[in-house]
Parts: C-alpha cells; structure tokens; sequence
C-alpha cells in the first residue's frame, strides 16, 4: 500500500480538480422566472429535480470562446478565457478573466474579480477588483463593495468604492459631480505629477508614491540585506514544510527521490525539459477542441503547483544525497540536509550573471524528478512464491 500511496494521491487530486467540481460550457443558458417556475408539473418529484438542476449551473464554471456572456446564477467560480466577456448574472465565487474586453453590466460577483484584459467596465456590483489592464472604467452604476487594486494606463472613476483602492496607473481621473467615490483610502503611484482629486471624492488619506522614486535612489545596503535575508527565510520556510507534508503523506515517494542513480537524475533533467514544451503544444491542441478545455484550464494550476514546489524536489534530492555522503541516516538530520540544501541552491540563483541560468536548471530538474517518480515504474525483481493446494 505505501508503495502506490503518492500515485494514488496525485490521482485523487486530478480527478477532484477535473471531475468532481467543474461545470464546462460554451453557451451559458439564461435562467429566467419562467424557467424556474414553468417547470413540467408532474407527480414525479425526481423530473422536476432533473429540470431544475439543467437550468442552474450549481458548480464551477469554465469557458473558453471569442464571446462569453454569463447571464444565469453561477454557484461556485468561474473561469474564462474570451476575447469579450460579459457578465449580466451572479456568481457566487471568484471571477477569473483573461480577456480583451471584460464588461460587468448589471452583474453581481459575491466574491473577487481577478482580470487581464485590454479594457474594463464595470457597471454591476463586486466585492474585491484585482486586475491588471490599458484602460479601466467604473461606471456609474459600478459598486466595489470592498478594495480595488489595479495597475493600468488609464483609470476612470465614476463609480463607487466602499473600502479602499490601490492604483498604479499614468492617468487616473475622478467624476466631479458624483460625490464621494472611493469611502477608504487611496494609495495611488504614477511616473507622472503627483495630481490633487477633486473635493469631496475622497473620505480617507491619500498617498502618493512616484513609480520612478525607486530608480532614482538606490537601496540601502541595510534594505538590500533585509530584502535577501526575506527571501531565504521564505524559501527554508517553504521547503520545511513541503518536506515535513510528504514525509507524513508519502514517504515512499521521499525514499524514491533518495535512491535516485546518476542516469535516473539526467532523465529527471531531460524530462524537465520537456514538459513545459509538451505543456504548451498539449494546450494548444486542447484549446481547439471544446471539450479539452476544460481539463486544459484546471491543467494550468496543476503545473503552477508542480512548478511551486519544483526547487524544493530537488532540494530534497539533494538533502538525501548528503546524508548517505556523510552516512548520517534519520528523518531529523535529513530534513537538515535538505534545508542546507535548499540554502545552497538559494545562494547559486543570486550569483550575478549564471545564477538564474542555474537556478532554472534545478527548477526544471525537480517537476522532472516528480514526474520521473510518480508515473515512470521501475523494474523491480521480486521472488514470487507459488502456493500449491
């Protein structure tokens, strides 16, 4: 059973990201009053179950068109890639975008708007904005019930916000006659004059910080040690605890990793050459097929996690190679080994010139390593007893 525990791991986790909660749709079917209450009057209860479960979209939501509009209630997330999105119904959970075109016009989002697009309208009701766009317009009927940030050419505001906004943006411009807008704070940077917002527009501070302030004056070599040591910290902080959860989840996928001979680790190298360039051409031919994207779109923040814990792998390959250098067995001293490890390679990236080169080429080699020990099986000799009646 400990031998198949982290491929069966990895398998729950797949099949929960792309079966279990996800809901694929080209064309989203509004839901009106007439579709809930017009249902078919039977005396058959699990008819008009099956009818009403047909008109609501109860999971997550995924599309990927020229042209989305989500005019029904969406139950859960949704996740879109369009070349215009429209958002006209609710959705419970968080919007994620990435589109040409993002209009929010009379929509209401319960939760978070994460977006990358050419252009933004908001004229609907959301709870956070994080987006990242040329141009930025909230309309008058735009509700941002808590924070806003976003970074931009251009920032229209003429709507409301009713916590704080962050903006980072060359031209930012306020409605004169639509009273207060932003109810927080405004934090605001722009490589161009500091500007003064009209009267009224603002019930917090405002703060101004120039983009190009940074440019100009140097950092302090204290600021730069603080900034370094940081940095180290979250990276021991982070492989502790990568190493920590699969010794507890699976140690034989650990035990894999440290027995690891030389050519097993340049396949490991190789392989982790390969799968972004095999992720890429696998999602090209996804994103033409309709029913690919919805695994491709899930794909995508598996191999975000592959490549989030990618260094930390190899700090651990690394970490066990050091303990049979120094014949040094137990849990504790490998986990040492593995953080010294993992100090190590933190120290090579931050050498000028070749310490990014290097640095990639440990990252490639840990997804290779994960790959290499879940799904390639070994040939393993064992003794098979026959039992004989």
């Amino acid at each position: 059973m400990s031998k198949t525990k982290s491929k069966i791991l990895l398998s729950l986790f797949l099949i929960t990201i792309l079966v279990s909660s996800c809901c694929f749709a080209t064309d989203v079917a509004p839901v009106t009053e007439n579709a809930i209450t017009n249902t078919v009057t039977t005396d058959d209860q699990s008819n008009v179950a099956a009818t009403d479960e047909q008109d609501l979209v109860n999971t997550d939501f995924y599309a990927a068109e020229d042209s989305v509009t989500i005019s029904n209630v969406v139950d859960g997330n949704a996740f879109v890639v369009a070349k215009e999105v429209t958002v006209t119904g609710e959705i419970g959970g968080d919007l994620f975008v990435v589109a040409e075109k993002l209009n929010i016009d009379g929509g209401y989002v319960y939760s978070s708007i994460f977006a990358c697009a050419e252009e933004i309208t908001i004229n609907g009701v959301i709870y956070d904005l994080y987006a990242v766009c040329n141009t930025l317009n909230l309309g008058t009927n735009g509700f941002i019930y808590r924070d806003m940030r976003v970074a931009g050419s251009s920032v229209n505001m003429n709507g409301k916000v009713r916590r704080d906004a962050y903006i980072s943006s060359e031209n930012i411009s306020f409605a004169t006659d639509a009273g207060t807008i932003v109810y927080g704070n405004l934090e605001y940077s722009s490589d161009e004059a500091e500007f003064n917002a009209p009267e009224g527009v603002i019930a917090g501070t405002t703060t101004y910080t120039a983009e190009n302030a940074s440019a100009k004056e140097p950092a302090s070599i204290g600021n730069t040690i603080i900034s370094y040591v940081l940095d180290l910290l979250r990276t021991l902080i982070l492989t502790f605890v990568i190493v920590v959860v699969l010794l507890w989840l699976t140690p034989n996928f650990v035990e894999k990793v440290g027995k690891m001979g030389v050519a097993k680790s340049f396949v490991s190298l190789g392989i982790g050459f390969a799968t972004p360039i095999a992720f890429i051409f696998a999602g090209i031919i996804l994103i033409l097929s309709k029913i690919g994207i919805s695994i491709f779109i899930p794909s995508i923040f598996l191999f975000a996690l592959l490549g989030f814990i990618g260094t930390s792998i190899a700090s651990i390959f690394f970490g066990k190679l050091f303990t049979k250098l120094f014949k040094m067995e137990g849990k504790v001293k490998f986990v040492l080994f593995t953080l010294a490890s993992a100090l190590i390679i933190w120290a090579i990236t931050i050498i000028p010139f070749i310490g990014g080169f290097l640095g990639f080429l440990v990252w490639l080699f840990g997804i290779g390593t994960i790959i290499v020990n879940i799904f390639c099986k070994e040939k393993i000799k064992e003794d098979k007893k026959e039992i004989k009646e």
